[in-house]
């Protein structure tokens, strides 16, 4: 059963494609309304031309997404949680671009 909060996923891997942690389990998640949404960042991407981003890269490309999560401005949003887990330079980084984001929804990553 899907919950009526949203769950969104912004990981990070050094490929995709079959070497995607837990591909088909995110596959299923996202067919199933179980999450509604998966951003990738490929620290080593294998194609051709593809250029290197990061966990904190797709989350400054979705900054007004996760602004308006992280600090809603009525009281018809509830609100976000964001959990974190990786090494300590990745949470350090994700951090840093929260913080960057903060500001602009009058939010403190305090």
């Amino acid at each position: 059963p899907r919950s009526s909060q949203s769950c969104m996923l912004w990981m990070g891997c050094r490929h995709r494609g079959d070497a995607l942690p837990h591909g088909p389990e995110l596959a299923e998640f996202l067919r199933s309304g179980v999450l509604q949404r998966l951003s990738i960042g490929e620290s080593r991407p294998e194609e051709e031309g593809r250029r290197r981003q990061l966990v904190q890269d797709k989350l400054l490309e979705d900054a007004d997404e996760i602004g308006r999560l992280l600090y809603p401005k009525t009281r018809e949003v509830e609100g976000a949680m964001m959990l974190v887990c990786g090494a300590a330079a990745m949470g350090s980084a994700v951090r840093g671009a929260i913080a960057g984001i903060a500001p602009r929804f009058a939010g403190s990553i305090e």
